[in-house]
């Protein structure tokens, strides 16, 4: 017995061990499973800007910092590589490696390997392919359960069958004890009712109006009744023959009671509890639902101060009390009282007299919106004719200025003339509107007007108090206001188009006003070619000068970086510096500075100066010039801004010093130049620029007037219809 009990202990730790090794091995090979699903879907790329990792999924583009746990159902396990890459590699899959250990041809570059185009019907397809592959993994993986299960129940076989057979011998059991109790509880109602008829104390033609009641029989209470019972009749504990039928729950003598003008919310005596409350204790919805048409209250308290809703139990029961106790509606009405269906017989007469009445008014208002856009259709046709009489007269005039103002004058008053017809217009189709809109109760509105009102707001006739005059009339109200207030289209035109129209105007208005005092105060040197003031012969040519940065500048001699600097002047014909010298701020060891430093020269004397450049180095034993340009103004004669590369030439020393080599790349310098000698040639073409985007301003806003004009013009006039 010994070695056989230690055999068994043996076998106990084999098995024992077996488990925990399965167990340890299905969740390494889990682990492992979920590695590789990771690393197929999601790829490590590295992030050069911050120098950190991250995943990025092959499928969807969706990068994150650490790697999901959870997958979605579109990604699908289509790479394998757990080494850092970059972006642009992760999106070149076709150089890879097979799992042979053969590497496939290698493309261009990652952007050949990306498809241009990609018909529908391809996409489609692929998308049908991939929804097949999830259905078929979704019924391997159900296999696999289904194996599984099979698997666990074929190794415990013993076990499964020991509880099935245990499980069935209790439910037999459990039937059997049932039928047992059910069997002696037959048994002793029929040796009660036997022994009550026995004893003389089941007596049926001497029960009262409440036993009838409460044992159901129709025929006895309906002859009490008609006998000249009262159907309120009350015990000596405060009992009622219709919560006696509550109590009992027998629908016929609920009805005929009810008929019989029975208290529906007659409290007991010694509990203060109702009929209704008894009701909703049963699961007889039909009780509950007579019961709320006759209007019994719903939310009234006991002694105990509990209401009807605690002690609901039956699901169809708390369904019906939680319909009576919202608003009425046409699902809910088999619940309300019979005050609301005899209020919505009264407003529906109200409705059709209304109808009537409002159909008049409608006939009345489509007459007068017929003739108001007749009268509109001639107002346009006027302006139209008196707008092209303008604009002819604006063009015969001599002076350009004169024919500005004539045409800025006509436009004006063509376009006020509009607006207004279109507020105009806008009234009547509001009048129209108002005047075809529905003014009589539909169906939606008498179930609105019944929804307002309470439960039991017909059960009573309340006197309602008005507000009075102090002759004793009573207010009303003589003139309905609208709800909304009404804007005119015209006011709401779009702001942008507004504020660009009123700064391309008012531009406008300034450049006249300049060129207008320029022609007046200066005059032309033509031997100069620069324009000049009329009294003093000064010079009124200016030159902008704009250093934005440099690149690639020239090295000392010890190939040092320098501390640039950017000087520039202007030289007359004469060779001497005119209006000074300006320069940018020193950069200390740059190659490429940047300065972003803007100049002015002003009272340039000819067109045929000439503007210096040069690029200093502002070292410690005096500033040495590093490079240097020359630039003719004649080149900059059409007053526009020149964004323009100038190369820096060499100087001697820097040749001296760097020899026969040529430099690679040579030095450069970049700015931005606009010489402006003749003022009044720069505002008319910034007058015909800022005239023709007025022009395009305006036909947008008369497009924008025209458009309403045509829609509210259609309202006024609509299709014949059958009233």
């Amino acid at each position: 017995m010994t070695e056989r009990g230690g055999g068994a202990q043996q076998s106990d730790e084999a098995c024992a061990a077996a488990t925990c090794i399965q167990k340890l091995y299905r969740s390494r090979a889990a682990r492992k499973l979920m590695v590789q699903l990771a690393s197929s879907v999601y790829r490590r790329c590295y992030d050069a800007n911050t120098g950190h990792s991250y995943y990025c999924n092959l499928r969807t583009g969706e990068t994150a910092w650490d790697r999901p746990k959870i997958f979605g159902s579109g990604d699908a396990p289509t790479y394998e590589d757990n080494q850092p890459v970059t972006a642009a590699e992760s999106m070149t899959a076709d150089n890879k490696v097979d799992d042979e250990g053969n590497e496939t041809a290698p493309v261009a570059n990652s952007t050949e390997a990306i498809p241009i185009a990609v018909s529908k019907f391809q996409l489609d397809k692929d998308a049908q392919t991939k929804i097949e592959l999830t259905k078929l993994e979704g019924l391997v993986l159900i296999q696999r359960q289904a194996q599984a299960k099979a698997d666990l129940e074929r190794q415990n076989r013993k076990q499964v069958h020991w509880g099935r057979k245990q499980w069935d011998k209790k439910v037999r059991l459990e039937h059997e004890a049932n039928r047992a109790a059910r069997l002696q509880g037959i048994a002793r109602d029929n040796k009660q009712a036997i022994q009550d008829l026995l004893d003389g104390k089941s007596k049926p033609q001497l029960e009262s109006i409440r036993e009838a009641c409460m044992r159901g029989h129709v025929d006895r209470v309906m002859a009490l009744l008609n006998e000249g019972w009262s159907p309120n009749a009350e015990s000596a504990m405060g009992l009622t023959p219709l919560l006696a039928a509550c109590l009992g729950g027998h629908i016929q003598v609920v009805q005929l009671l009810l008929q019989r003008q029975a208290d529906v919310n007659h409290r007991h005596i010694v509990t203060q509890r109702t009929a209704y409350m008894e009701a909703c204790q049963r699961s007889n919805t039909a009780v509950v639902r007579e019961l709320l048409r006759h209007g019994a209250r719903i939310h009234w308290n006991d002694k105990q101060g509990r209401v009807a809703s605690d002690g609901i139990t039956h699901k169809k029961v708390l369904a019906l009390h939680e319909l009576a106790s919202g608003v009425w509606s046409p699902a809910a009405a088999s619940v309300f009282p019979a005050g609301f269906r005899a209020a919505s017989m009264a407003l529906a007469f109200v409705a059709k007299c209304q109808r009537r009445a409002s159909v008049d008014a409608k006939v009345c208002a489509v007459k007068a919106a017929a003739a108001c856009r007749v009268d509109l259709h001639k107002k346009l046709i006027q302006a139209k004719v008196q707008f092209d009489h303008d604009v002819k007269v604006s063009q015969m005039q001599a002076s350009a200025t004169k024919r500005r103002d004539m045409a800025t004058a006509a436009d004006q008053r063509y376009d006020n003339t509009r607006s207004a017809i279109l507020q105009a217009s806008e009234t009547a189709s509001v009048a129209l509107r108002r005047g075809s809109q529905a003014r009589w109760l539909e169906e939606a509105n008498v179930m609105t007007i019944l929804a307002y009102c309470p439960r039991h707001w017909f059960d009573h006739d309340a006197q309602t108090l008005y507000p009075q005059q102090p002759n004793g009339k009573r207010l009303t109200a003589e003139h309905i206001q609208p709800t909304r207030k009404w804007t005119s289209a015209s006011e709401l035109m779009p702001l942008p188009l507004r504020t660009a129209l009123a700064h391309t105007s008012a531009d406008i208005q300034d450049m006249c006003l300049e060129y207008a005092h320029i022609d007046a105060t200066h005059t032309t040197d033509v031997d100069a070619g620069v324009l000049v003031l009329a009294t003093t012969k000064q010079s009124q040519a200016t030159v902008h000068v704009t250093v934005i940065e440099a690149r690639h500048l020239p090295r000392r001699s010890n190939r040092s970086l320098i501390d640039p600097m950017v000087r520039v002047r202007v030289h007359g014909e004469d060779g001497r510096v005119v209006g000074g010298q300006q320069g940018t701020e020193p950069r200390a060891g740059e190659d490429s500075p940047a300065w972003d430093h803007a100049m002015t020269f002003d009272h340039i004397p000819s067109i045929r100066c000439e503007l210096h450049v040069q690029v200093v180095d502002n070292t410690a034993g005096g500033a040495q010039v590093a490079g240097e340009i020359r630039l003719p103004l004649r080149q900059y004669v059409d007053q526009n801004d020149h964004d323009e590369w100038h190369v820096l030439p060499p100087t001697l020393k820097q040749t001296l010093v760097e020899g026969s080599s040529v430099r690679a790349v040579p030095a450069t310098l970049h700015l931005v130049v606009r010489f402006t000698h003749a003022k009044t040639l720069v505002l008319t073409r910034e007058i015909a620029k800022a005239t023709k985007r007025r022009q395009q301003l305006l036909m947008e806003l008369r497009a924008y007037i025209q458009a309403h004009l045509t829609r509210v013009l259609t309202i006024l006039d609509p299709p014949k219809q059958t009233i």
